[in-house]
């Protein structure tokens, strides 16, 4: 039986990846993604909102909280706390009340989309 590529993929051998490969889980300094990201929040003083860590991480929203909520309840068992500042809608002030990192995009109260991000931070010894 022989296998031929397909017209949409022209030139990709039978073994060839599907699609670019994602961000390697490691980086050069053999740190994971969540590694760089519990030192970030240690390491900043006044925090990072989520854009920043998008950035610095080069990775997407998605991935940041998802990776936010793991630290979160990791940091439970060790000595250490997430701490956020939630984010506010700036048209008529109201502020989230949000257990577990979350970005909103839009206020309950007067439906603007114009919010300010979360802030992220790590302490330890906090309780």
């Amino acid at each position: 039986m022989l296998l031929m590529s397909s017209p949409a993929s022209p030139g990709r051998g039978l073994h060839a990846p599907a699609s670019a490969p994602a961000e390697d889980a490691r980086t050069a300094l053999g740190r994971t993604r969540r590694e760089r990201l519990r030192e970030l929040l240690f390491s900043s003083a006044e925090g990072l909102s989520l854009d920043d860590i998008e950035k610095i991480l080069e990775t997407r929203r998605s991935v940041v909280l998802s990776d936010l909520e793991h630290l979160r309840l990791s940091f439970r068992h060790q000595d250490a706390t997430l701490l956020m500042v939630p984010p506010s809608c700036t048209q008529c002030g109201f502020t989230f009340r949000l257990d577990v990192p979350k970005a909103p995009s839009r206020c309950p109260v007067c439906k603007s989309r114009s919010l300010s991000e979360p802030i992220f931070k790590a302490e330890t010894g906090a309780a």
